[in-house]
């Protein structure tokens, strides 16, 4: 399924290059991500709100910024960046980092 969704963005993005465009369409990568890769999974228009909510916080041109947070709780010393690497390995290293606790501290701060 990943592979699908990397795929999916891979073409967009060269399609983007071959227009000599910018940057990614942001408006389509929300759409791509919300309504194309999970919106056949969203069962009530209060999910889908909420995955539309979710693309809006998280898939928008700020998060190109050197050292963008995605998430930062000062009380409880957490924040999580955009890791400065554009390669996907270094993704998968920012990934292969996450502890159990860091995800239970996360859930925790969040809930």
């Amino acid at each position: 399924m990943i592979q699908n969704d990397i795929a999916c963005f891979q073409n967009h993005l060269l399609e983007v290059d071959a227009k000599k465009a910018a940057g990614p369409t942001w408006e389509t990568v929300r759409y791509m991500v919300s309504e194309i890769q999970y919106g056949g999974r969203i069962t009530d228009d209060f999910d889908q709100l909420l995955m539309d909510t979710y693309a809006e916080k998280y898939f928008h041109q700020e998060v190109t910024r050197p050292n963008f947070e995605l998430y930062k709780d000062e009380r409880a010393g957490i924040s999580y960046k955009i890791p400065d690497s554009g390669e996907f390995e270094g993704f998968r290293k920012v990934a292969e980092a996450f502890t159990n606790m860091t995800l239970i501290i996360y859930v925790t701060a969040v809930c």
